[in-house]
């Protein structure tokens, strides 16, 4: 039955192929016979994808996807789409094979990333390819498929072979989005710039991002080692990887440049500039460079030279929903005030409905701070500590935020008020303490909290 369905396949595909070939190849002719042969095609595309593929087994869904790609219907669909007076008619059968293939389930729309891969190469023999909607549409397609493409094994079968092949592809996307990022960035240190949310700036980020993740991904599983991509070739290390090599450095001249002239318009200049964007690329350029030391030099010292302007960025910029670990590695490139931004923002936040959470009135006798304060704190839950404190202090009408800052100090003082003796020295070293668990309040402090005590 499979193989009889195969046979059907490949009928199925070579007829759209033929006919494809016949209407690009005809100048004029029978109106009547390039009608039916668009409604044959059309007809043959939809069942394909329709009722014909198996979508209740993988292993023989890649199979039959494998003779549609194989067959060259992809690249055909391109062909038709590039023919002037087929033009119209090419869009049409893309736009359905697009709409096609997002009504499959998720796993199985992943094993189309060829289809999409095809026509994207196919697509780039138009002269100014770059601005063609068909083709963004397209690779906008591509981008949201590869992020999330496992590169431990080819698809269908395709073998180690593919997968080198996929990531030179993947390299090319890349640098087509870091051409498009390079011509755009001198937006971000023009003053008063508005980037639009479809301004060509932050939809390339996104691409690059994204296509930078299957080739991160296909190192971080070490087939990067099992294909020895590391072995240094006549012409230099790292070969299979020139084309991103090449990207990476263009971007970072070009990000070095760009931080270079913002930090001749810091700090008066700087309010309505449209550089928000750069972190995002700097951050790809991190996430290049990690696993290739040559870079990842050139990289970090290019951030020391621009410290002020990338400190000016990540205070401005930097949000909480990103990783930041990486420049905690490299306090070099940052000053005082970016880290300060950086350590402040590792702390919980507030949201407006912790606003309810109002901690009862701590009442504390300034000759009990220590044991009073410990035994409200150790009773209140969490969340209502991080939400609010109101104190006052023992016979004293005064409360707010200055009576709380006083509170704050005056514990302080005493935790490390060598009388109360709350930590003892370490006795072969005397620069490090531990918590004195001979002292009365700090051993109620132990049984209080069997956190601590674990």
């Amino acid at each position: 039955m499979r193989s009889t369905r195969l046979v059907k396949a490949q009928q199925l595909v070579d007829e759209i192929v033929s006919l494809i070939w016949r209407l690009c190849k005809r100048n004029s002719g029978n109106e009547a016979w390039d009608r039916e042969a668009r409604r044959v095609i059309r007809r043959n595309l939809s069942d394909y994808f329709g009722d014909f593929l198996p979508k209740d087994n993988d292993n023989y869904f890649g199979h039959y996807l494998q003779v549609f790609c194989c067959s060259h219907v992809p690249a055909s669909l391109a062909m038709l789409y590039m023919s002037p007076q087929n033009m119209i008619f090419g869009n049409e059968l893309i736009q359905e094979l697009i709409t096609l293939i997002s009504l499959l389930p998720r796993h199985l729309s992943l094993q189309c990333i060829p289809i999409y891969l095809e026509i994207c190469k196919a697509l780039r023999g138009m002269p100014y390819y770059c601005n063609d909607a068909m083709f963004n549409t397209c690779r906008r397609c591509l981008s949201d498929m590869v992020k999330c493409t496992e590169m431990k094994t080819a698809p269908n079968g395709a073998g180690y072979a593919y997968l080198v092949n996929f990531i030179k592809d993947m390299q090319t996307f890349v640098a087509e989005a870091a051409d498009e990022i390079v011509h755009s960035m001198d937006a971000g240190i023009e003053p008063d710039t508005r980037m639009s949310p479809s301004h060509p700036l932050l939809t390339e980020v996104v691409y690059l991002k994204n296509f930078l993740m299957p080739i991160e991904t296909f190192i971080t599983e070490e087939l990067f080692f099992e294909f020895r991509y590391r072995k240094v070739s006549q012409d230099g290390p790292y070969q299979e990887f020139s084309i991103m090599f090449e990207t990476f450095f263009r971007l970072l001249n070009k990000m070095d440049y760009c931080l270079e002239e913002l930090e001749k318009l810091l700090p008066t200049k700087s309010e309505n500039l449209g550089c928000y964007q750069y972190v995002a690329i700097i951050m790809e350029l991190n996430n290049m460079s990690k696993h290739f030391p040559d870079l990842a030099k050139q990289f970090w010292t290019t951030l020391r030279n621009r410290k002020l302007s990338f400190s000016y960025l990540i205070i401005k910029y930097a949000s909480k929903e990103d990783d930041y670990e990486w420049i905690s590695m490299h306090k070099e490139v940052t000053n005082f005030e970016c880290r300060r931004h950086l350590a402040m923002m590792l702390l919980a936040r507030v949201s407006g409905e912790d606003n309810n959470l109002i901690q009862e009135i701590m009442l504390i006798d300034r000759s009990r701070l220590l044991e009073d304060s410990f035994e409200y704190i150790a009773h209140s839950e969490a969340e209502t500590l991080r939400a609010s404190l109101d104190l006052q202090f023992k016979d004293e009408e005064a409360t707010g935020p200055g009576v709380l800052r006083e509170w704050f100090v005056l514990v302080c003082q005493a935790i490390f008020d060598p009388r109360n003796a709350l930590f003892v020295a370490c006795p072969n070293d005397r620069r490090r303490f531990f918590p004195n668990s001979g002292n009365q309040l700090v051993a109620s402090v132990i049984l209080l909290c069997p956190i601590y005590d674990s």
